[in-house]
């Protein structure tokens, strides 16, 4: 889902359920903007739900005990990597509901 605001910018919000943060595998995101769109992105967010609903964590900020993960934007894609050892490397997240946001101004 696409919105646009009254200023030029698009908030983009997309599903990314359900996850297994717990296997660790990098995710690539095509997100199609164009050679100036995709350096226009002002903000980049990953909310995550455990699997059993009782708590929600900022994806790269975690449970605040160190660096979760880490979202990355090219020309082409999005990458985002958890990082190894913190709180997502749990049964707990093997199925989590995530929502990627991102937003952009447009051309």
């Amino acid at each position: 889902m696409a919105i646009r605001d009254g200023y030029g910018y698009i908030t983009v919000v997309t599903d990314l359920s359900p996850w297994d943060l717990d296997t660790g595998t990098p995710l690539a995101i095509i997100h199609g903007l164009s050679i100036t769109e995709w350096k226009t992105i002002k903000d980049m967010q990953i909310t995550v739900i455990n699997n059993a609903g009782t708590a929600m964590y900022d994806f790269v900020a975690g449970d605040g005990s160190g660096v979760a993960g880490r979202i990355t934007v090219s020309s082409s894609l999005f990458d985002i990597t958890r990082t190894t050892g913190q709180v997502f490397d749990a049964a707990g997240f093997n199925a989590a509901t995530a929502t990627f946001i991102y937003r952009y101004l447009t051309d």
